[in-house]
């Protein structure tokens, strides 16, 4: 975990883009297409920052519900340029600050788990949104030519 000198927090791991390759499974996206991916970032920035993802615990900075929030009560036309930015830095850097839900966190668990079994990354996270579990995931992989 690296520490940016603004305090906001973030990996710049392979692991950290997961949150964000998960939003683009659950929309259809693939990564490729670099203007929808950057719509859905600022549309998924945009929300957390006036609505917030809604888990009490969450440590985002760049979220509404979260105690760390950076700029909380942000009037929604500076939220948009706020989200535009982090969206920027996302095709930049591959740094991602999307709120992960307790389920979407199991989840991500649960693909770490299928990518560290040598499966690729998008089929792992395609896997786990079409079957939900790891084990039904894995069995689904083992069977895949790829």
């Amino acid at each position: 975990r690296e520490r940016e000198r603004d305090g906001a927090s973030f990996y710049r791991s392979e692991q950290h883009t997961l949150p964000c390759l998960m939003l683009f499974v659950k929309l259809g996206l693939q990564e490729e297409k670099s203007d929808l991916v950057l719509r859905a970032l600022i549309k998924k920035y945009h929300e957390q920052m006036t609505q917030g993802c809604g888990d009490a615990a969450c440590e985002n900075p760049h979220c509404k519900s979260s105690s760390a929030c950076q700029f909380p009560g942000i009037p929604a036309s500076e939220a948009v340029k706020k989200a535009l930015d982090l969206a920027r830095l996302y095709a930049s850097q591959k740094v991602c600050f999307v709120c992960l839900t307790p389920e979407a966190a199991a989840q991500r668990g649960a693909v770490l788990q299928l990518v560290d079994m040598g499966f690729d990354k998008p089929w792992c996270v395609l896997a786990m949104e079409r079957f939900g579990s790891a084990q039904s995931a894995a069995a689904w992989l083992l069977t895949q030519h790829f």
